[in-house]
């Protein structure tokens, strides 16, 4: 039995370990396509967020050190000099220090925070997959990436009977056009999403593990 557990990984089992991750990869590489449209976009007026709560989360970050004291900072919504700082959230204040620290524009902070979460959001979607199937991992791995949910199958089959365009049929059970992230890899396009939900990830995976 150990000698088994010990065993080196055969040639096949190498080969689909890096299909796997090519497969992955791409499918997470996909959604950056939005922010690569958005940079190319809009040239040198690019910001690097694509969404109005996005700003608001690094000016957070950045208020730990500009209203704060480097780890705690006050209120958001209260704009007397004197609030008290007494309120912490660990990832707004690692986006604060990257912009004042390091000097990085608010805007790529957070794109950089999409880069450096999306491979682990894909490794512990892989991971959780793995650990709950036999067969069909890959497809099922793109399905969870890319599928769009039950929601969106509905609203296709129903504009292929009423003639809604596809790209309005298939938000049309979405709540807000989408942008509630029903399905699990569109979490993928925003930074701080990707990172809460590699938290939940990691702990389903634990408890999986036991």
């Amino acid at each position: 039995m150990n000698e088994c557990r010990n065993a080196e990984p055969t040639a096949p089992s190498r080969r689909a370990d890096r299909q796997i991750v090519l497969v992955v990869g791409l499918s997470l590489l996909s959604w950056m396509t939005i922010l690569a449209a958005h940079y190319v976009g809009n040239g040198n007026s690019a910001t690097g967020f694509i969404q109005y709560d996005q700003p608001y989360y690094v000016a957070n970050g950045r208020a730990v050190f500009d209203r704060g004291n480097g780890l705690l900072y006050p209120n958001p919504s209260d704009a007397d000099a004197n609030a008290p700082v007494i309120y912490f959230h660990w990832l707004p204040c690692i986006l604060g220090a990257v912009v004042t620290q390091l000097s990085i524009a608010p805007g790529t902070a957070y794109s950089l925070l999409t880069f450096v979460m999306l491979p682990i959001f894909g490794c512990l979607t892989w991971q959780l997959i793995k650990r709950r199937t036999t067969q069909h991992r890959l497809p099922i791995t793109v399905l969870a990436l890319w599928a769009g949910g039950l929601v969106s199958m509905i609203g296709i089959v129903k504009g292929l009977f009423t003639g809604i365009p596809l790209d309005e049929a298939v938000f049309l059970f979405d709540p807000t056009e989408g942008l509630w992230f029903l399905n699990w890899g569109r979490n993928t396009v925003y930074g701080i999403e990707i990172t809460y939900h590699c938290f939940v990830a990691a702990a389903w995976w634990m408890v999986l593990q036991k």
